[in-house]
């Protein structure tokens, strides 16, 4: 096993530092550039990497570059003086080198960085190791991973070492202390290729690891161990879901501590597998056992869905509307098309009425008043298309309709003569929905200099 890890080493940690910098100067990666922007900043506090910092550094720009075009300039950056722009150019040369297996230079340039910038120095002190085993000198490699581990042993790269050293008493502690770590699931793979037969082994990556490729056939083995706990299948159970794989997931809902979310999902996975007899007595047992709870309102969805007739699902969705808010909106719009295809078309309009008055905060609410706004344009009944717009941004700001709908409430008013109240309705899909693309052409419109469909291809804006 040994063997194996250090024959990974130069794949996986060949840009230990390396991957930091490129995931802290990444602006895509704000999770990861949180925690690593520090290394970039080299302040005490993590700061994340800005545009505006990469725009300003002399370095960082130099990330996306090749090796060999960047050469000559991160040379001439390492020789300046002392800077934290020195200290990058440093690093980022010194893993360039140890790419090409010049240790010996590539450890010139590491001499001291630990010290002069802290906040890289255990991704330094890594590097440091990678250099001494290009050279040959195991020894001192293992004593900087060993200081990694002792320096830095509460941080996420102290599982680089403790992969990277490989004995078995440091594995361990990799996955007793760093069970979300990538490089641990490795190890963790690496014995159950050993030895299939270790369930403490599969629950972890069942917990920490179910969005990785190839988590089903471990979820597989592991639920024929007669030993799993409640909640070990509940473990099982969500990452069966995260997997699609809904049939498998009932199967181990059914065994896992009876919550309201646990009984909804193991009936609702027995139904996407078609067992619908069965879903109805866990979807029937559900409303008994938690009759409030939120999920018990997805429960009773299901459960109109499995009537024969539409006339059956009424009952159901009558309990939705009256109990359970955040499927009401839903319930009404399958009510209302209920109503219709029996000729009941006062009661389905009262079902309308009441989605977008009581429930008006819904998107089902929203999408219908969109629809229904739509409609009246094509008409070139503006005036209605506006007043049936109008409010979805205002009661639905998290819905995708709201940009669009203020947007186009704004056009319908300028359509009408209202100059006025059309100024104010682009300049609030401006400013509550700055990052939209009716945003843009709200700005557009409203004479902001952030061009058009026209010109915006010839502009070339300063951030």
């Amino acid at each position: 096993m040994l063997k194996k890890l250090q024959k990974k080493q130069i794949s996986l940690i060949a840009g230990a530092g390396i991957c930091a910098f490129l995931v802290g100067a990444m602006v895509s990666a704000p999770q990861i550039g949180k925690n690593l922007g520090q290394l970039f900043n080299g302040n005490s506090q993590p700061e994340p990497i800005s545009e505006a910092n990469i725009a300003k550094s002399v370095v960082l720009p130099l990330v996306n570059q090749s090796p060999k075009e960047r050469a000559t300039k991160l040379a001439e950056i390492a020789k300046g003086s002392a800077s934290v722009e020195q200290y990058r150019a440093r690093y980022l040369l010194a893993n360039d080198l140890l790419e090409k297996n010049q240790a010996t230079e590539a450890m010139k340039l590491l001499d001291g960085l630990e010290r002069d910038y802290k906040a890289l120095a255990p991704y330094v002190l890594l590097q440091q190791a990678r250099a001494y085993d290009i050279l040959g000198e195991n020894g001192k490699a293992s004593d900087q991973r060993q200081a990694v581990i002792r320096d830095y042993s509460q941080e996420p790269v102290a599982a680089k070492a403790l992969y990277l050293i490989g004995a078995e008493e440091y594995q361990n502690k990799a996955i007793a202390e760093f069970p979300s770590n990538p490089l641990t699931w490795e190890i963790i793979k690496g014995r159950l290729q050993n030895n299939p037969n270790q369930p403490e082994l599969q629950l972890i990556l069942a917990k920490q690891a179910f969005e990785q490729p190839g988590i089903v056939p471990v979820l597989d083995a592991l639920v024929k161990e007669p030993t799993l706990k409640p909640e070990d299948w509940q473990i099982i159970g969500n990452a069966y879901w995260e997997n699609k794989q809904f049939g498998k997931a009932a199967a181990a809902y059914a065994k896992a501590t009876p919550t309201a979310e646990n009984f909804y999902r193991h009936g609702r996975g027995l139904q996407i597998g078609g067992e619908r007899e069965k879903a109805q007595i866990v979807y029937q047992q559900m409303l008994n056992k938690f009759p409030d709870e939120p999920e018990t309102g997805k429960a009773l969805l299901g459960l109109a869905d499995l009537t024969k007739t539409g006339s059956e699902s009424l009952p159901f969705l009558d309990q939705i509307i009256a109990k359970f808010p955040e499927q009401a909106g839903e319930a009404l719009i399958r009510k209302s098309k209920i109503l219709q295809s029996q000729n009941n078309d006062s009661g389905a309009r009262e079902a309308l009425k009441l989605l977008i008055t009581k429930f008006a905060k819904s998107e089902e609410a929203a999408e219908y008043r969109w629809k229904i706004a739509q409609e009246k344009a094509k008409a070139r009944d503006f005036q209605a298309a506006w007043e049936w717009a109008q409010p979805i941004p205002l009661q639905n700001p998290t819905s995708i309709l709201a940009p669009r709908a203020g947007f186009w409430a704004g056009k319908w008013a300028t359509k009408l003569g209202q100059e006025a109240k059309a100024k104010q309705t682009y300049e609030y899909v401006l400013s509550n929905f700055p990052y939209s693309y009716y945003a843009w052409r709200s700005a557009a419109t409203l004479g902001l200099e952030v061009g058009n469909f026209n010109t915006v291809r010839d502009m070339s804006p300063e951030w």
